[in-house]
């Protein structure tokens, strides 16, 4: 958390190796909870600190398992205002399902 408060200030805490694989690059996101305030940072850090080459110029996805634990009206209600925040604030697409599901959807579709 602190590298993050102290990369919001200044981008050259970032090695300029690093910043060429974040932006303008699609990104892949894995193994984070709904309520997963550290990935909201994250995304919110990155927007920041490359304005107008940020999260949103580039398409993005995000691999989000579903919970279970929720009742079937209230896991709805939460995914449309995930997919909606992140689409919105972020340009990242998200996968309901397993990586596994995911991997195989891609391979099938790198095969047609």
């Amino acid at each position: 958390m602190r590298f993050l408060l102290r990369a919001v200030k200044s981008r050259e805490v970032i090695p300029p190796h690093i910043q060429e694989c974040l932006v303008p690059k699609t990104l892949l996101f894995l193994g984070y909870q709904l309520d997963d305030w550290d990935t909201r940072i994250l995304l919110t850090v990155l927007n920041g600190l490359f304005p107008g080459e940020g999260l949103r110029e580039t398409s993005h996805v995000s691999i989000q398992v579903d919970d279970g634990d929720l009742p079937p009206q209230q896991r709805e209600n939460a995914q449309k205002h995930f997919n909606h925040y992140l689409k919105n604030n972020f340009n990242v697409s998200v996968y309901w399902g397993t990586c596994e599901d995911f991997t195989k959807k891609l391979r099938d579709g790198l095969k047609d």
